[in-house]
């Protein structure tokens, strides 16, 4: 009975912990998945309705404060001159909430105008507020014209688990090794993942961006360093035409932009390259390149 018990407890284990990596990889591959909602012009909330009655309320509680229950002449004189100050009080309060109103709808007007226009503090500001919440950090940094440019730290390679769910040769769910091409795999689909996600996102809030220019870096897991392992220029046209489905659809990303490069490569044979080799970053136009959470500038050494 203690072994039976042993054992039901390993395997209970054991199905958790598999169930744990599915939905991590699930988790991390499926980014790209999740709708984002086009931005709209603001619309500023008409300032609330008010009338005569909450007029002399507020006439009545302003002039009988400090009153007593029993002066009544004084409550009574107060009264009155309520009934008398709430029409001009409500035509002043009118008029500073519809002022108020007129001031928020000019400021988001403004906004919508430079968002529109490409205004790089303005995209810049709003897209960045978008990315905040994004599992891989996201920076834009500039924009020429309309295209935006965007920097990406992609989790590192050596985060990733050390085992993956498998199957013994009898059948039975079981825990193994994660080959060096089977993290690959994941930390790529993962990486495109979160390109195609940043790229839906940020054209979503960005309506007048045709275009964006993308650079991805991450820890090289030999070195240690941060690194370049992706960058491409990818059109809204060729994001927003691309049936994104699956987990794999992710890795679209390599075909769908322009010159775009990849630390992953293929073999001679066609099968997915086991190193990741940090890229040229000659061919970048961008000299300096601020990600949240890292102090990195193009051939940083660190």
């Amino acid at each position: 009975m203690r072994r039976q018990a042993e054992r039901a407890q390993q395997e209970a284990e054991r199905d958790a912990a598999i169930a744990h990596l599915r939905e991590l990889r699930q988790q991390m591959t499926s980014v790209h998945l999740q709708p984002f909602s086009p931005v709209h012009p603001p619309v500023v909330p008409g300032p609330p309705q008010l009338g005569l009655p909450w007029a002399l309320a507020e006439a009545k509680a302003f002039h009988l404060a400090g009153l007593g229950l029993f002066a009544r002449a004084e409550r009574a004189e107060a009264k009155l001159r309520a009934e008398h100050d709430a029409p001009g009080y409500l035509a002043a309060e009118q008029a500073r909430l519809y002022g108020i109103h007129g001031e928020l709808n000019a400021e988001a007007q403004q906004w919508w105008h430079a968002l529109v226009a490409n205004d790089a503090a303005t995209v810049c500001e709003t897209v960045n507020y978008a990315f905040s919440d994004n599992p891989a950090a996201g920076c834009a940094v500039g924009v020429d014209g309309s295209v935006m440019s965007v920097v990406m730290r992609q989790h590192d390679i050596d985060a990733l688990p050390d085992q993956t769910p498998g199957v013994t040769s009898s059948g039975r769910p079981t825990l193994k090794t994660l080959t060096k091409r089977d993290r690959v795999l994941w930390w790529l689909t993962a990486m495109g993942s979160n390109v195609v996600a940043t790229l839906k996102e940020g054209f979503a809030v960005a309506p007048g961006i045709t275009a964006i220019d993308l650079a991805v870096i991450t820890r090289m897991p030999d070195t240690q360093r941060l690194g370049f392992v992706a960058y491409g220029r990818w059109s809204r046209q060729a994001i927003e035409s691309v049936p994104w489905r699956q987990p794999e659809d992710a890795l679209r990303f390599l075909d769908i932009g322009q010159d775009v490069a990849c630390a992953v490569g293929t073999t001679a044979s066609g099968s997915l390259s086991s190193i990741i080799k940090p890229l040229d970053t000659s061919r970048l136009t961008v000299q300096a390149l601020v990600v949240p959470g890292e102090d990195y500038r193009v051939g940083d050494a660190r």
